[in-house]
Formats: structure tokens, sequence, C-alpha cells
């Protein structure tokens, strides 16, 4: 019997966590018109410049639809550093790991 629906694509591979956090230092960059390369791991996300709650929010938009996930808004606000977004973000996309 023959379908009338296309095959399904493969799933697409789950992020590393450096593609996880290249993607929050471009996100934030371009929210708050830096270079992604002037943003380090350790920097306060309220300590870059021009970053207020509302750029810091459209990030986390823009990351959402990058991932097509829904963070937890609490975890999201707990994270301080551009590593621990990132670290939240990484833990949100990725699979469970499996149990034998």
């Amino acid at each position: 019997m023959k379908s009338d629906q296309a095959p399904m694509p493969p799933p697409l591979p789950a992020p590393t966590r450096a593609a996880v956090m290249q993607a929050v230092r471009d996100c934030l960059a371009r929210e708050l018109a830096l270079y992604a390369s002037q943003i380090a791991d350790a920097d306060e996300l309220d300590s870059l410049p021009r970053a207020d709650s509302v750029r810091l929010m459209r990030v986390i938009a823009r990351l959402e639809d990058i991932y097509d996930a829904e963070f937890d808004d609490d975890a999201i606000r707990s994270a301080e550093t551009v590593a621990e977004l990132a670290d939240l973000v990484f833990a949100s996309v990725s699979p469970a790991p499996s149990r034998p």
C-alpha cells in the first residue's frame, strides 16, 4: 500500500554543549550589539554592556526558537553567568540518558 505522505526526516542530532555555548554567545552578541568573542563564559549576564531584563528575555526567546524548546522560567532566572545559562539550555535540550 502506497502512502501519500513523505517519509519523516531523520531526527536531528542532539546539540553539543559547545554548540549550545556558541548559540548563547551568538544570541547575546546579536541582541547586545557585541561580538561573540567579547563574551566570556564567566561573564555575569546583567553586567554585559547594554544588558537589561528585556534584552535578556529576547535572548531566551530566541534560544527557545532555535532549539524548539521552552525553558523553565525559574531555572533561567537563576542563571547568573553566560556559562550557567548555556548549561541550563543544554540540560533542557539534551536527551535524557537511557536507562539499562
